[in-house]
């Protein structure tokens, strides 16, 4: 489920920014996590971030941010497991979205 979450700082994303404005963003990440955070924008005198809630199913590819259904077990778009995964070839357990093996770099889309 898509969701905006609003974090307010002075000038973060101007010419002028500075690094004490940086701990309202770090901080920002680090309760949405990284891999969720879709976009970051700036609409009015406040930032944005839109990322994808936990909570409920996703609603996007975590892999390439496509669209994709609760249902779906793999990104029509990029082909990306939407479920954990198994490595074929060291058995390490590879969060949705990868490709490839986060251990052993075995492609998780090769054809047996």
């Amino acid at each position: 489920m898509l969701r905006l979450a609003n974090y307010y700082s002075s000038s973060l994303f101007s010419d002028d920014a500075e690094i004490k404005n940086l701990p309202f963003f770090d901080g920002a990440v680090r309760e949405i996590g990284a891999e969720n955070i879709l976009q970051v924008f700036s609409p009015h005198n406040y930032d944005r971030i839109l990322y994808e809630d936990s909570s409920g199913p996703r609603s996007t590819c975590p892999s390439c941010h496509g669209f994709i259904r609760p249902e779906d077990d793999f990104c029509g778009d990029c082909g990306a497991p939407l479920h954990e995964t198994v490595c074929p070839s060291c058995g390490h357990h590879v969060r949705p979205g990868k490709k490839f093996c986060t251990k052993c770099g075995k492609n998780l889309l090769e054809k047996k």
